[in-house]
């Protein structure tokens, strides 16, 4: 074996030892890519009875995320309320 085989088997090796660590090494990666995944799947979802009405896909999902920010600034405007009229009792 010279040592240009050498080297090969060893980088192989390497390469094979190193396999079960690189998931562990991109899991931010990996957790943003199924998050993403996961909020297109839940956006396309919430944005099919819109596509009823006759709007395209494009515009039902726009719609569907500003209805969706405007559930959460009411829901952060309520929560804000609420915990001033706790203060003042």
């Amino acid at each position: 074996m010279d040592r240009a085989e050498f080297t090969k088997r060893v980088a192989i090796a390497v390469a094979i030892a190193a396999l079960p660590f690189l998931p562990w090494y991109f899991r931010s990666v990996v957790l943003v890519a199924v998050g993403a995944t996961l909020l297109s799947v839940v956006l396309d979802l919430l944005s099919h009875p819109l596509r009823w009405c006759g709007l395209p896909r494009a515009a039902s999902v726009a719609l569907t995320l500003l209805l969706l920010f405007a559930l959460l600034a009411a829901a952060g405007c309520v929560s804000v309320r609420l915990r001033r009229m706790r203060w003042r009792t």
